[in-house]
């Protein structure tokens, strides 16, 4: 076992899962991992960013509109939509947010109305 995965057990002890994803995507080579504890398990803005940026930079761009909705960069998230024809991507994502959170989520729902 190497210090990376050393590392990563000791942050899976103290639930520390922002560190867990930044270990899975700088040194584990574990992008998937990184995801799913993302997805379930990790409210982070810092860590959507730091998993919205990766996903841009491995050209993954419908996941990235997704993780950077999450990090709340909305409007990173809809110009890279915009740009990258995932504009359906988008509107899904935010939709759904609205369900959970109509206020906040109103006025990217206008942004998709006005494309």
């Amino acid at each position: 076992m190497n210090k990376f995965e050393d590392a990563e057990r000791a942050y899976e002890k103290a639930n520390d899962y922002e560190n867990i994803i930044r270990l899975n995507l700088n040194n584990l080579n574990n992008p998937e991992k990184a995801k799913n504890i993302l997805r379930n398990k990790c409210s982070s803005a810092h860590a959507a960013e730091m998993m919205a940026l990766y996903c841009e930079e491995k050209g993954w761009k419908r996941e990235s509109v997704e993780f950077f909705i999450v990090a709340g960069k909305y409007d990173q998230s809809y110009l890279l939509a915009q740009m990258n024809d995932e504009m359906d991507t988008y509107a899904d994502i935010i939709e759904y947010k609205i369900r959970n959170n109509i206020d906040k989520f109103k006025e990217e729902f206008n942004k998709i109305g006005e494309y």
